[in-house]
């Protein structure tokens, strides 16, 4: 299983897109860098992008990906989320206002996307993926990831503050590689922090205490520009590694 990270920030700015990752060239988790990020071709190749929420830095390059690919794809973008992400998805974006409502749009015979809702428990298997999701702490419906195959597991939590149940599904897998991981402020703004459901460098060592896999890699996502350095300073006090991820990088969980 390969990993491109191609937005870990939680706006975009010059150096850096918000979150995404793209697993095998062809599973997308959130949207961020993959229209502006990857060539026509590389975005043919996306089959299944899975949104964690539908706040605008996790959906946004979602709609120009979709215009992007419409005439150029076989079959359908097929857009996984819980239901009640697909439906804010469906009023607020995909609304034949703000942008054309593609699942009503046809390219050859087949539709040009596909909103195709996750059920609130079980998985879904996608090639030799195995997904799994629970709902995570934020002020809209959110869910984090947890991804396997044969060779290993990561673990992506979107935007969550304190929180239980991703850390259960995390301690369920099998040969957890690597956690991708949100901390948006600094530990003086942790009251804004809990308000807005992101986590601080303080409250992600809290987290991670709950995480029972001392070998997989902590990929700190979702910082917010203004405070990158700040953040970064605070995040030396953790102790396990740990590295903030900007786009770019490339893992290898085989």
């Amino acid at each position: 299983m390969h990993v491109r990270v191609f937005g870990g920030s939680a706006a975009n700015v010059a150096w850096a897109r918000s979150g995404c990752l793209l697993v095998d060239d062809h599973v997308a988790f959130d949207s961020g860098g993959l229209a502006s990020e990857l060539s026509l071709l590389e975005q043919v190749s996306v089959d299944h992008v899975l949104l964690t929420h539908a706040h605008l830095d996790h959906i946004g390059e979602l709609a120009f990906l979709v215009d992007n690919v419409m005439t150029a794809r076989a079959a359908p973008l097929k857009i996984w989320a819980p239901g009640p992400v697909l439906d804010l998805v469906r009023q607020h974006l995909f609304n034949n206002q703000l942008w054309p409502d593609f699942s009503q749009i046809s390219s050859g015979n087949h539709p040009v996307v596909e909103f195709c809702p996750l059920e609130s428990e079980g998985f879904l298997a996608l090639g030799r993926l195995k997904i799994r999701w629970v709902r995570t702490c934020h002020p809209v419906f959110s869910v984090g990831y947890l991804v396997e195959d044969t060779n290993g597991s990561f673990l992506y939590t979107g935007d969550t503050g304190p929180t239980e149940a991703i850390w259960a599904l995390a301690r369920e897998a099998s040969a957890l590689r690597a956690v991708f991981v949100e901390t948006a402020f600094p530990n003086r703004l942790q009251d804004l922090a809990m308000t807005s459901g992101h986590l601080t460098p303080s409250l992600l060592g809290n987290e991670l205490a709950k995480l029972q896999t001392p070998e997989a890699i902590i990929n700190v996502m979702h910082v917010k520009p203004v405070y990158h350095d700040e953040i970064a300073r605070e995040l030396q006090t953790l102790p396990r590694p740990w590295r903030i991820v900007a786009g770019g990088e490339r893992l290898s969980l085989d």
